[in-house]
């Protein structure tokens, strides 16, 4: 799981101390797609050999939150958005954090579907 190899690389550059602090924690990516702790990286396509990305970022509170129907998770979403965020940037963003491919993407609001 995803979750063991953070923690592994956590462990491997003393890390400790960067989520103890609240404001910070570790993540890890693969092709600009933001790893989930529970994710199986052969489950979702990471191939043996492949570079990921182990980098810091801000523990900050979510701009977006996302229910995922075909995974049943909730993913959270940082960037700044505005009233103007169009409803295609919105998958393409849902797409980067899930792994789901943009073309199964329906996004509603309180029972609406949410088009251009």
């Amino acid at each position: 799981q995803v979750g063991v190899v953070r923690e592994l690389l956590r462990r491997k550059f003393a890390l400790q101390d960067v989520e103890q602090s609240g404001d910070k924690k570790l993540a890890l990516s693969f092709n600009t797609t933001c790893l989930q702790d529970n994710w199986v990286l052969s489950d979702i396509g990471v191939p043996s050999g492949s570079t990921l990305h182990f980098f810091v970022t801000d523990d900050k509170s979510p701009s977006l939150r996302i229910f995922c129907v075909f995974s049943g998770e909730k993913v959270n979403l940082y960037e700044a958005l505005d009233g103007k965020t169009r409803v295609s940037q919105l998958k393409r963003l849902a797409m980067r954090s899930t792994g789901v491919p943009y073309s199964v993407f329906r996004l509603s609001y309180d029972g609406h579907e949410l088009f251009e």
